[in-house]
């Protein structure tokens, strides 16, 4: 079955008859010129489509002239474009009897099918490689043309000027086509996620950061060469040989047999699958960037970037890193859980790493990629190179471009993308849960809160959720408050045990507030008391931190303790801003009402 671009390209090399398919696609590259790439593949301006001509195409065409003029109109992020790709026909006789289509015009280098849209996002990844953008298809449109007529075109605008651009892509297309059909195969899968990791990265940071690198752990897998060395580089050589010269151990242990012990246990540590994987990972990166990207410190960033992926995705750390251009921070962690410290002039220091920004390491693994590909290019002929491969390498569609565990993880872990239950699933397409919680929301406003309720335990109870991770935690959180707003106080407060919900950050600050408000309700004073400090503290808006002192003192007024509540009350409206707080209202009457009670 023709099913990628590579066959495609190759079949139409051969002569073989083709069509001219339209596809509509966006990108948040912004392209003003049109491209010509390979004598296969055409990339126009919306601007540039004959949206006169009638056809079966006009309720589209009309839909693709509105977002023409809504791009020209506003200052959007996205652009959309219209690509044409010359794709192999499946019938390459002209027989019109349905039998001899069948018995005789079938073409055994074609197959008995095509499939257009993978073609189309397999040039689609191309081009996220290219302009480190993402890429995505909007529809494929049903018009097909003969013969170059490209009858969507202005007449003018048919034929493309050359330019350095479309000379570039056509290398790198030619390049990529050029390759074994399983060389080809496992470049995809690295530029899928590529592209995946871009459009992602902006919604989810921590999941653009760790497809990012997946990109090129899909590589080294294979070709990283090397495994960890069992030596004094590693930290746990240093900790076992700390361990070993114990006295308690010595005592015990004499002669050869402590030296066999300790390269026992060195040797099947360096052998765990993790620490092989990232030393393939280390060494694959050396080896395939560009020496004007490397410095002194270059293998250690790359060690500390495969570690960062890992806690990410299998310890379910968080990064709190609010801009793709902004570099990321964290603190290194004890066995016990404690920051690892580091003693200075003045005292104890935490040990922090630093990661370039998602940006920085974009360009650095982008360039990996492409000096990988040509790698490939210069081997594909060679013996040894295809022994790297196996026949389940070659796989045809429908590969894992996400996955999801069987019985579901609590809100904020990140998928293993390699070892958890795989379902086939475009985390980046499917707006299931996004569409969903707009739908609640509107219940909410509407104050249909059961009805809201009943819709978010839909969304948590079920494993049919896309791997948009906000969404799914701002599920939690809707639960949260819907409890709250239902004065199901204990039923809230079990929310946060379920899903392990512990620490205040950005995202879920208030989440906690609701929280202080059900133990406030339950009589617990001093517990809410205790997580609306820590809630003020980790506030850094004005609007917020004057709702929070609203809050404590609403807990006062609880409590009955009005001279507080009036203190309280007063502190967040110190917090003034144009246009005027919209609860502040409110905060005015119940400071008069408790000074009402003090009279």
């Amino acid at each position: 079955m023709l099913e990628n671009l590579r066959q495609n390209k190759i079949l139409i090399e051969k002569g073989k008859k083709y069509d001219l398919f339209y596809f509509l696609i966006e990108s948040d590259k912004k392209i003003d010129l049109e491209i010509e790439i390979g004598n296969i593949v055409y990339l126009y301006t919306l601007n540039h489509i004959d949206y006169n001509r009638i056809s079966e195409e006009g309720l589209l065409l009309n839909e693709i002239k509105r977002i023409c003029l809504s791009e020209k109109s506003f200052d959007k992020q996205t652009k959309s474009y219209v690509l044409v790709i010359k794709i192999v026909k499946l019938t390459q006789k002209e027989v019109t009897h349905p039998v001899t289509k069948l018995s005789q015009a079938l073409d055994p280098e074609i197959g008995i099918g095509i499939a257009p849209s993978d073609i189309c996002e397999d040039l689609l990844n191309i081009l996220a490689l290219y302009f480190e953008s993402w890429f995505k298809l909007i529809k494929q449109l049903s018009t097909t043309d003969k013969n170059e007529e490209y009858s969507l075109i202005k007449k003018d605008y048919k034929k493309i000027a050359p330019s350095k651009q479309g000379k570039d892509l056509t290398n790198h297309l030619i390049t990529i086509c050029s390759l074994r059909e399983d060389q080809f195969y496992l470049i995809q899968k690295s530029l899928s996620r590529l592209n995946q990791s871009l459009k992602s990265v902006d919604d989810d940071i921590e999941l653009g950061l760790v497809l990012l690198v997946s990109t090129i752990e899909n590589l080294s897998r294979k070709y990283g060469e090397i495994e960890e060395v069992f030596n004094e580089d590693l930290e746990f050589y240093l900790k076992l040989k700390k361990i070993f010269n114990n006295q308690k151990y010595i005592e015990v242990l004499k002669g050869e047999i402590v030296n066999e012990l300790f390269t026992e246990i060195g040797n099947s540590y360096v052998n765990l699958s993790y620490l092989k994987t990232k030393a393939k990972f280390k060494n694959f990166c050396v080896i395939y960037t560009s020496s004007y990207l490397q410095n002194e410190k270059f293998e250690e960033m790359i060690k500390n970037l495969y570690d960062v992926r890992s806690k990410i995705l299998h310890a379910g750390k968080s990064l709190i890193v609010d801009s793709r251009n902004k570099f990321f921070l964290y603190n290194l962690q004890t066995r016990g859980g404690n920051v690892k410290n580091f003693s200075g002039k003045k005292g104890n220091y935490a040990e922090l790493v630093r990661i370039p920004s998602y940006n920085e390491l974009l360009r650095i693994l982008s360039n990996i990629i492409r000096n990988f590909v040509h790698y490939l290019f210069s081997v594909k002929d060679d013996k040894e190179d295809k022994k790297l491969y196996k026949k389940s390498d070659i796989v045809k569609r429908n590969m894992v471009v996400a996955s999801i565990n069987k019985e579901g993880y609590k809100p904020g872990y990140i998928v293993n993308l390699n070892r958890d239950f795989y379902k086939k699933v475009d985390f980046i397409e499917l707006t299931g849960i996004k569409n969903r919680i707009k739908e609640i929301e509107g219940m909410i406003s509407e104050n249909k809160l059961k009805e809201a309720l009943g819709k978010v335990e839909l969304i948590l109870a079920h494993q049919d959720f896309s791997m948009e991770f906000y969404y799914f935690r701002f599920a939690c959180y809707l639960k949260i408050k819907l409890l709250h707003d239902l004065d199901d106080f204990d039923g809230c407060l079990q929310i946060f045990e379920d899903y392990q919900i512990k620490e205040i950050n950005v995202e879920n600050i208030l989440s906690f507030n609701f929280k202080a408000y059900c133990l406030a309700k339950l009589d617990d004073f001093q517990g809410a008391l205790n997580i609306i400090d820590e809630v003020i503290l980790k506030a850094k808006e004005d609007e917020l931190k004057a709702c929070f002192f609203d809050s404590k003192g609403d807990f006062y007024q609880l409590a009955g303790d009005y001279q507080n509540a009036i203190i309280f009350y007063n502190k967040s409206l110190e917090y003034k801003q144009d246009p005027p707080i919209s609860f502040h209202e409110t905060t005015l009457k119940k400071l008069k009402e408790c000074q009402k009670q003090l009279e």
